[in-house]
Protein backbone atom coordinates (compact mmCIF):
# COMPACT_ATOMS: atom_id res chain seq x y z
CA UNK A 1 0.00 0.00 0.00
CA UNK A 2 1.04 3.15 -0.82
CA UNK A 3 -0.07 6.71 0.58
CA UNK A 4 -0.89 9.82 -1.56
CA UNK A 5 1.52 11.85 -3.36
CA UNK A 6 1.06 15.92 -3.53
CA UNK A 7 1.18 18.92 -1.15
CA UNK A 8 -1.19 18.41 1.57
CA UNK A 9 -3.70 21.57 1.89
CA UNK A 10 -6.96 22.52 3.55
CA UNK A 11 -10.23 23.76 2.71
CA UNK A 12 -12.15 25.94 4.40
CA UNK A 13 -14.68 23.46 5.21
CA UNK A 14 -12.17 21.39 7.19
CA UNK A 15 -11.27 18.76 4.02
CA UNK A 16 -7.70 18.13 3.84
CA UNK A 17 -6.53 17.52 0.02
CA UNK A 18 -3.52 16.11 -0.75
CA UNK A 19 -3.00 15.82 -4.70
CA UNK A 20 -6.63 15.70 -5.91
CA UNK A 21 -7.65 13.35 -2.94
CA UNK A 22 -9.73 14.03 -0.25
CA UNK A 23 -7.74 11.95 2.96
CA UNK A 24 -9.73 13.83 5.48
CA UNK A 25 -12.19 15.62 6.85
CA UNK A 26 -11.98 17.89 10.27
CA UNK A 27 -16.02 16.55 11.32
CA UNK A 28 -17.91 18.77 14.58
CA UNK A 29 -17.07 16.74 17.10
CA UNK A 30 -13.33 17.19 16.16
CA UNK A 31 -14.02 21.01 16.35
CA UNK A 32 -15.05 21.68 12.79
CA UNK A 33 -15.70 25.81 12.34
CA UNK A 34 -14.18 26.50 15.39
CA UNK A 35 -10.65 27.61 15.86
CA UNK A 36 -9.47 24.81 17.54
CA UNK A 37 -10.41 22.63 14.35
CA UNK A 38 -8.91 25.25 12.02
CA UNK A 39 -5.84 24.49 14.26
CA UNK A 40 -6.01 20.95 14.02
CA UNK A 41 -6.12 20.96 10.50
CA UNK A 42 -3.52 23.14 9.74
CA UNK A 43 -1.32 20.85 11.87
CA UNK A 44 -2.54 17.70 10.24
CA UNK A 45 -1.53 19.65 7.08
CA UNK A 46 1.51 20.23 7.93
CA UNK A 47 3.21 17.19 9.01
CA UNK A 48 1.91 15.53 6.18
CA UNK A 49 4.11 18.38 3.96
CA UNK A 50 7.01 18.47 6.41
CA UNK A 51 6.92 14.64 6.21
CA UNK A 52 7.46 14.43 2.62
CA UNK A 53 10.01 11.54 1.51
CA UNK A 54 10.30 9.87 4.75
CA UNK A 55 8.59 6.26 4.46
CA UNK A 56 5.11 6.08 7.13
CA UNK A 57 6.92 2.91 9.03
CA UNK A 58 10.15 5.41 10.02
CA UNK A 59 7.29 8.08 10.90
CA UNK A 60 5.90 5.29 13.29
CA UNK A 61 8.95 4.11 14.54
CA UNK A 62 9.65 7.60 15.93
CA UNK A 63 12.46 9.08 13.29
CA UNK A 64 11.70 12.43 13.20
CA UNK A 65 12.06 12.97 17.43
CA UNK A 66 15.02 10.57 16.71
CA UNK A 67 16.44 13.47 14.24
CA UNK A 68 15.78 15.81 16.79
CA UNK A 69 17.63 14.02 19.30
CA UNK A 70 20.31 13.11 16.91
CA UNK A 71 20.33 17.00 16.60
CA UNK A 72 20.69 18.38 20.16
CA UNK A 73 23.21 15.66 20.60
CA UNK A 74 25.54 16.85 17.97
CA UNK A 75 25.56 20.68 19.04
CA UNK A 76 25.86 19.67 22.62
CA UNK A 77 28.65 17.43 22.76
CA UNK A 78 32.50 19.36 23.38
CA UNK A 79 34.85 18.86 20.52
CA UNK A 80 38.14 20.67 19.52
CA UNK A 81 38.53 24.23 18.01
CA UNK A 82 39.67 22.84 15.07
CA UNK A 83 36.82 20.83 14.43
CA UNK A 84 34.70 23.37 15.79
CA UNK A 85 35.59 25.84 12.90
CA UNK A 86 35.34 23.34 10.21
CA UNK A 87 31.80 21.90 11.00
CA UNK A 88 30.70 25.71 11.95
CA UNK A 89 28.38 26.22 9.03
CA UNK A 90 26.47 22.65 9.72
CA UNK A 91 26.24 23.49 13.54
CA UNK A 92 24.49 26.64 12.87
CA UNK A 93 22.02 24.94 10.40
CA UNK A 94 21.46 22.20 13.29
CA UNK A 95 21.23 24.93 16.00
CA UNK A 96 18.95 26.92 13.39
CA UNK A 97 16.54 24.09 12.54
CA UNK A 98 16.40 22.41 16.61
CA UNK A 99 15.27 26.09 17.13
CA UNK A 100 12.88 26.18 14.16
CA UNK A 101 11.37 22.75 15.37
CA UNK A 102 10.59 23.71 19.03
CA UNK A 103 8.85 27.48 18.50
CA UNK A 104 5.42 27.93 18.94
CA UNK A 105 4.32 29.87 15.63
CA UNK A 106 0.47 29.28 16.70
Amino acid sequence: MTDTKGTARVWPDGEIIVGDALIARVYAAAGLGTAEGAANARRIVAAVNACEGISTGALEQGVVADLLAACEEIVSTEIGADTIRALWPWLERVEATIAKAKEDTT
